[in-house]
């Protein structure tokens, strides 16, 4: 079995409206999320959306993103409250009902091509880019600074910065109940990659992955772009 787990319940609160929502040529970001897993062998997609896309048609419950990610896959959900913040509140949601190895997708980013081999079986995998030139954008990031991931650290403007996915093992699962919100109150996924007893970084440049994220509107652009070269 293949565990995929794609986080999409963020309030895109940097984003002229809902980046998760938006189009880029056919799919929204979590349907290629999805449509990613799907080409990779996942057997099980499990997806966490967040409580405040739900809307009634009068009739029935229902949720905006799901509608859109039925189109493509027949995924398991769990809804994130609006007081639980952060990645990796999104996927202690599923402690118990997965058990598993895992690959987290960010429902904010878009993927496409194969997964790297990550033959390890009780390592935590984690990809990364290496960014050479300083730019505000990489405060956005985090960063890995002596195999640590720290969540936008404001000091560090061109390194490594953790991007992409993460493989967690099994035992990855028994760390969520010792996560604790940072500073800025929110239960960060760096502390899952950092809580890992073997973790292996991969830098996405040693892979055929295409692979990036939106965080403003900006960013619409380049996305498109590589979609649809």
């Amino acid at each position: 079995m293949t565990t995929f787990l794609i986080l999409a319940g963020g309030a895109s609160t940097r984003f002229e409206g809902d980046k998760l929502l938006e189009r880029f040529g056919e799919y929204t970001l979590p349907q290629y999320a999805a449509m990613f897993a799907l080409q990779n062998h996942a057997t099980r997609i499990c997806i966490t959306l967040s409580e405040r896309q739900i809307y009634t048609d009068g009739r029935n419950i229902k949720h905006r993103l799901l509608d859109d990610l039925n189109e493509v896959c027949s995924p398991e959900i769990a809804l994130q409250p609006p007081d639980r913040y952060g990645a990796g509140a999104a996927v202690a949601l599923w402690q118990q009902r997965i058990t598993e190895p895992t690959v987290i997708l960010f429902g904010d980013n878009y993927y496409a091509g194969h997964l790297p081999n990550m033959p390890l079986p009780h390592a935590l995998y984690y990809s990364t880019i290496t960014r050479s030139e300083a730019s505000a954008a990489n405060l956005d990031l985090a960063a890995v600074v002596d195999g640590v991931v720290i969540e936008k650290p404001h000091t560090v403007t061109r390194g490594r910065y953790f991007a992409g996915f993460i493989k967690m093992p099994a035992e990855s699962w028994d760390v969520m109940p010792t996560l604790r919100a940072s500073s800025r109150k929110e239960i960060e996924i760096t502390g899952i990659i950092n809580n890992a007893r073997r973790k292996r970084a991969i830098d996405l440049s040693n892979t055929d992955m295409v692979w990036d994220a939106v965080t403003y509107a900006s960013d619409v652009a380049r996305i498109q772009s590589l979609i649809e070269p």
